[in-house]
């Protein structure tokens, strides 16, 4: 059995039919995840036939399967069609629906970002940007010690001390057949401050204050969602959308929030590192 771990208040142990065993090795793989048992549950399953959630729990039907999750014991379902295996455009999806189905994380303030992941320091400063918008080019550009664990995903989770930690995702543009892959998703970074990043000229940081900071982070989940939620039923949607965007508002008012302006030739890690060192 394996578990995934988003914080020490998050955590579900994996089970699968055996239709669906292969799916779990390959998916514990590109994960990073531990052998061991979690607080909740994970169940998937082949889908049956008019397959419904049952009285007590949430979720959604979807074109990738039925998915759905259970507020009183932490247990999630996942009922896939088979054929969705078959395809592996359709499985990179289904990593992508399991992680909707993560979904209880909501209520507890929990944002799901378009975002890269910058480290140094051991601590995490966001790249947010929407798909072509740069956020991969200038995370490769970041000198050392900075690194990039992630340029494509990540979850922010609030901690217990008020502030937040990282941990990213797989970039699954880069996932692909028969391509040995792997990401530590399960590792995460106490977050410093995120930037929305813009492509410039010139490389300058602005601060946003919290009502436009916090429209840039709902909008940054937003990117993430439209990937994820375009099959969902439409009451899923707007409640997903919601507390989405009470969790960036939420994030706003903790967390340095800048406008980053980024050419492709100057050092914007230079002026990012300047205005972080500003008290």
């Amino acid at each position: 059995m394996h578990t995934v771990d988003f914080s020490s208040n998050h955590s579900w142990s994996i089970g699968t039919s055996p239709d669906f065993s292969g799916w779990l090795e390959e998916f514990a793989s590109l994960m990073s995840l531990r052998k061991g048992a979690g607080t909740g549950r994970i169940a998937i399953a082949a889908r049956a036939n008019g397959g419904k959630k049952s009285n007590g729990w949430n979720g959604f039907e979807g074109t990738s399967g039925h998915f759905a999750w259970n507020p009183e014991t932490g247990e999630i379902r996942c009922e896939i069609p088979l054929d969705a295996m078959e395809e592996w455009t359709t499985r990179v999806g289904t990593y992508k629906a399991l992680l909707v189905a993560m979904a209880s994380m909501l209520p507890t303030g929990t944002l799901f970002l378009h975002a890269a992941t910058l480290v140094k320091d051991n601590q995490a400063v966001l790249l947010a940007a929407s798909s072509g918008g740069g956020k991969s080019t200038q995370s490769r550009r970041f000198p050392a010690p900075w690194w990039a664990p992630g340029d494509e995903w990540c979850i922010v989770i609030p901690d217990d001390r008020g502030g937040y930690r990282v941990q990213v995702l797989p970039t699954w543009s880069k996932v692909t057949p028969g391509v040995p892959a792997a990401w530590d998703t399960q590792r995460s970074y106490p977050l410093r401050a995120i930037c929305a990043l813009k492509q410039d000229t010139v490389d300058l940081v602005e601060p946003l204050a919290p009502p436009g900071a916090a429209v840039c982070l709902s909008d940054a989940s937003r990117q993430v969602l439209r990937y994820v939620l375009s099959s969902v039923d439409d009451a899923f949607r707007t409640w997903f959308f919601r507390r989405s965007f009470e969790a960036a508002c939420t994030l706003a008012q903790r967390i340095p929030v800048f406008l980053l302006r980024a050419s492709l030739e100057g050092k914007p890690w230079d002026v990012l590192e300047e205005a972080l060192r500003r008290p």
